[in-house]
């Protein structure tokens, strides 16, 4: 909690896959960041790291491997195979 986890996000180069749950009530945190929505969150993560891409997953919550496995699933397998 007392550090930024994005002062380094523009360093990751690796092909990276970002999954979010778009009812994820853990990040943003309300609290530290009232303003800041589950897409910002997710756009900004796609625009900092170069190789990225990802996907918002509607009506999940902070676990959407376990709360939507299929479609984390599909989604790594496409990711992987391609």
């Amino acid at each position: 909690m007392n550090e930024n986890p994005n002062i380094r996000t523009s360093e990751i180069k690796t092909q990276t896959h970002i999954i979010f749950g778009s009812d994820d009530a853990l990040i943003p945190n309300k609290i530290i960041h009232p303003m800041t929505s589950v897409k910002s969150i997710l756009n900004y993560g796609i625009n900092q790291m170069t190789n990225s891409k990802g996907i918002l997953v509607e009506k999940v919550g902070h676990f959407v491997q376990f709360e939507r496995a299929e479609i984390c699933n599909i989604a790594l397998n496409d990711f992987i195979l391609k």
